[in-house]
């Protein structure tokens, strides 16, 4: 009797979690329907000869601004400027590109030391001019990892990448969407700061890249493309095979250096065009991008799992901040409401 009763609760429990994850799944599905984008005037726009898609979206030049901290026992190398320039830098390479990669610059420590150097506060004229001087080698450094073609810099990875769980493998010298992004915002900062002149030119330079589209029988390196239904999309890991990873990470960084670059030419409105063109992008796909109730895809290709899902999140409110588009911030919610839920629910 006692084991008839038993299996009795055993199979109401199970059917009742049945149910549960039914409901779960169709909550999810009804989730994923209320994110759907509705891109309304929508317009074609010609840059370079190539057509692409975009909606006019107010620009606000102040409504985001990235800082960066300084280390807090950082001092101005007043009278050690010519020890090794990674050994003076605010911030250090990280060690896979000093002891595996064998490159002494990256992107993103470009980036956060450019911001670190803009963001150093000194009355005394000694160390002004050797954080002018720490500025110049730091570009000089940069200047060092870069390519000219066709009259646009590309920077260079020299060394092979494999994609991690995947088979792909991206073979030196390569190129990337994200890295011309964020070198980009790192210039906008030291040109603010410093009001150096070679800092707006070599970013004229880099932002001629995402001009730079690629059309099947291109030029070697390409940061850009335009898909079959005329969306821009900048690409991290361009590949030699198709389809395009499509990562959204490194598509929202290219749109955040070229946001920094239009704010050093505001007057250019052919890169609003670009600008707005790029953000479009993010509008019609994000939501591909969405499991609801679970982490975030981080590309459209191998469909990986976000690694940094909360960047997701953060990106969504900064592209809200600069469009005032509501769709971003529903975005950004429906994403920390995945995570917070995927975070409950490891399974």
């Amino acid at each position: 009797m006692i084991l008839n009763v038993q299996l009795f609760i055993c199979q109401k429990q199970l059917l009742f979690e049945q149910k549960l994850e039914k409901l779960s799944k169709h909550l999810e599905y009804i989730d994923s329907l209320s994110t759907i984008p509705s891109l309304d005037k929508l317009e074609w726009a010609t840059y370079n000869t190539f057509k692409f898609k975009l909606k006019r979206y107010r620009i606000d030049l102040n409504a985001f601004n990235e800082t960066g901290g300084v280390p807090r026992n950082w001092k101005i190398p007043v009278h050690n400027l010519n020890d090794s320039l990674e050994s003076i830098l605010p911030y250090n390479l990280p060690d896979n590109y000093i002891k595996k990669y064998k490159q002494l610059f990256s992107p993103w420590t470009f980036k956060v030391n450019a911001m670190a150097l803009a963001n150093v506060q000194t009355s005394n004229q000694a160390e002004y001019d050797a954080l002018v001087k720490l500025k110049d080698k730091l570009i000089d450094r940069l200047l060092e990892f870069t390519v000219l073609q066709s009259q646009a810099r590309y920077i260079i990875y020299k060394f092979d990448f494999p994609i991690s769980d995947t088979d792909s493998v991206l073979l030196k010298p390569w190129v990337s969407g994200f890295a011309q992004g964020v070198t980009l915002s790192g210039l906008y900062h030291l040109y603010q700061r410093f009001g150096d002149e070679r800092c707006l030119k070599i970013a004229d330079e880099i932002f001629a890249t995402f001009t730079q589209y690629r059309n099947k029988q291109n030029n070697k390196f390409w940061v850009t493309e335009i898909d079959e239904s005329g969306y821009i999309w900048i690409e991290e890991y361009p590949l030699n095979s198709e389809p395009q990873p499509k990562v959204l990470n490194g598509h929202i960084h290219g749109i955040l250096g070229v946001y920094d670059y239009y704010r050093m030419r505001p007057d250019n409105k052919d890169v609003l065009t670009f600008l707005q063109g790029a953000i479009t992008t993010v509008h019609r796909y994000v939501n591909q991008y969405r499991k609801p109730g679970h982490i975030n895809l981080y590309d459209l290709r191998f469909k990986k799992s976000d690694y940094g899902p909360q960047r997701t999140i953060l990106q969504q409110k900064y592209l809200f901040d600069i469009t005032g588009q509501p769709y971003f911030l529903k975005m950004s919610e429906s994403f920390k409401k995945d995570f917070a839920r995927a975070s409950n629910n490891p399974n």
